[in-house]
């Protein structure tokens, strides 16, 4: 899970989700709303995934099942965190721009 959360935020950093996506037809400023709300998106989904996986990590290293929940218990950890409340709204605001990203890419995408 961690490493998978790395992967989808460094995918978002270096924007390679557009490849998968025709925006031959789209205008430069939807073309720039899709690299962005889509960086914006895999980055947050990427990190609230990698604090997933440091929940479960930390739940098999001390054998304590009950701190491996879910990605409610990872959100919950980041807003516990110093500046916690800033990073959550870092990550809701990015999974929101994600959601935009879809919507985006369930049009753009490149079928066959």
């Amino acid at each position: 899970m961690l490493i998978g959360g790395g992967v989808m935020a460094w995918n978002g950093y270096r924007t390679t989700f557009t490849e998968d996506q025709d925006l031959g037809g789209a205008d430069t400023r939807l073309r720039r709303i899709n690299a962005r709300t889509g960086q914006a998106g895999y980055i947050a989904k990427g990190i609230a995934i990698g604090v997933l996986g440091i929940l479960l990590g930390v739940a098999a290293l001390t054998f304590d099942p009950q701190r491996a929940n879910g990605l409610d218990s990872a959100l919950k950890t980041l807003r516990e965190q110093p500046y916690g409340v800033f990073l959550l709204v870092a990550v809701g605001v990015g999974i929101a721009c994600y959601g935009v990203f879809c919507f985006l890419d369930a049009r753009y995408h490149r079928v066959g």
